[in-house]
């Protein structure tokens, strides 16, 4: 009995070293908050993890480190240092970590999970199938202006009553997907099937959002839509659906698009990302089994990068002369090997949906109804608004012009 009770006792204080090893920070990681044994950094503030984040920054700096269970957890902050890893470093900082979702749910199958040579194979092949089904050519865009013709009746149909265009604007983009895939049958093991269903789930949700993000800040600052509407007007006319080619003569909307993909944030701390081997970055040492999270809201939020980055801000990315400027530094899609295949389709999607609105009607707010202010939001896979009503009256039913102060 005495020998039994010294067996259980050494295998407690075992697994107890074991834990306590778990949950210490490895000499030659970056720094971070101080780690509670056995538990690591599970005490930090996950319900508002975006200021949490902000907050380590300012004290440890643009890279630091969190023990999570048995895990290290590696936030990249700054714009430079992103570059620095998953550019320049890009080779060996691409993978897909290894978690839960993508072993045992995804399976690392598709291009969002995928690694390693499979995962160049997906994506090589799936541009390749996407540029012979329209991407990036006249075609993708005649298929999001017939979605948008839709779109702008369904809105039309409302007839100026209080209504949420949440669900309007997922399907509507959705469509846009759906148009281009179901053209053609898939086989059941197809990349292209995989590469589509990927663009569906990563992109839908995202455009739907920023274009929600859009709408609320032009009903919280209406001289912002007047203003669009006036140069639109002037430099496309008033029932001219606009094309991408237009984007250069409407540098005021380019800018304020581009204001709502960094405030909006939409996707502020995407996926992790997996190392193919160890890392030395600036005397550190970030191990092969760390999780990397790419932290863009370090970058949409910087006041060293953008004034007042709090403020939505229209001219933000206008020079004095009128031109647009800045603009990469918003990093809205990505960043590195893993940028998102589908930024070319969002962008386009964005503008013409977003032109088009303002084009032929005038956003205001619901009657009865609080909107909420621009500074809410829910955090999931996404940053979003939270839920509104609003009225859309149609130009001609409005006076829909714009005073300058």
């Amino acid at each position: 009995m005495e020998y039994a009770g010294s067996c259980v006792l050494c295998i407690v204080i075992t697994i107890l070293v074991w834990l306590w090893n778990k949950t210490r920070r490895a000499p030659k990681l970056p720094p971070g908050p101080p780690i509670i044994p056995f538990l690591g950094n599970l005490n930090i503030n996950f319900g508002d993890i975006l200021t949490e984040f902000r907050k380590f920054r300012l004290q440890y700096g643009d890279l630091y480190s969190l023990v999570i269970g048995s895990r290290t957890v590696v936030i990249v902050n700054g714009h430079q240092t992103l570059k620095e890893i998953f550019i320049k470093h890009g080779d060996i900082a691409s993978e897909r970590a290894d978690t839960i979702v993508t072993s045992k749910i995804a399976k690392y199958k598709g291009l969002i999970t995928s690694s390693g040579s499979l995962w160049k194979e997906h994506r090589t092949f799936a541009l390749s199938k996407l540029r012979d089904l329209g991407f990036g050519k006249r075609m993708m865009e005649e298929k999001v202006l017939e979605e948008v013709v839709v779109f702008l009746q369904s809105i039309s149909d409302t007839e100026g009553a209080n209504f949420d265009i949440s669900s309007l604007l997922r399907i509507s983009v959705s469509n846009v997907i759906c148009s281009v895939a179901f053209r053609r049958r898939f086989e059941h093991d197809d990349q292209l099937q995989k590469a589509i269903f990927d663009l569906f789930v990563a992109g839908t949700d995202t455009t739907a959002t920023a274009l929600r993000w859009f709408i609320l800040i032009l009903l919280h600052k209406p001289e912002i839509q007047d203003r669009m509407r006036t140069e639109i007007h002037s430099k496309i006319g008033e029932f001219r659906f606009p094309s991408t080619a237009d984007r250069s003569k409407l540098p005021y909307c380019d800018s304020v698009l581009h204001e709502v993909l960094r405030f909006g944030n939409t996707i502020p701390i995407p996926m992790p990302r997996g190392l193919t081997e160890d890392l030395f970055f600036q005397g550190f040492i970030i191990p092969k089994h760390a999780l990397l999270f790419p932290n863009f809201d370090s970058v949409h939020s910087d006041p060293n990068v953008f004034e007042n980055p709090a403020e939505f801000i229209p001219t933000r990315f206008l020079s004095n002369d009128g031109f647009l400027t800045g603009t990469e530094n918003v990093i809205a899609f990505g960043i590195g090997p893993r940028i998102c295949l589908g930024e070319s389709l969002a962008r386009m999607e964005l503008f013409l949906f977003a032109v088009s609105m303002v084009q032929r009607f005038e956003f205001l707010p619901p009657d009865g109804d609080p909107l909420p202010t621009i500074h809410e939001f829910k955090l999931g896979l996404t940053r979003k608004p939270l839920e509104f009503s609003f009225k859309a009256i149609k130009c001609e039913e409005s006076s829909c012009t714009y005073e300058p102060k």
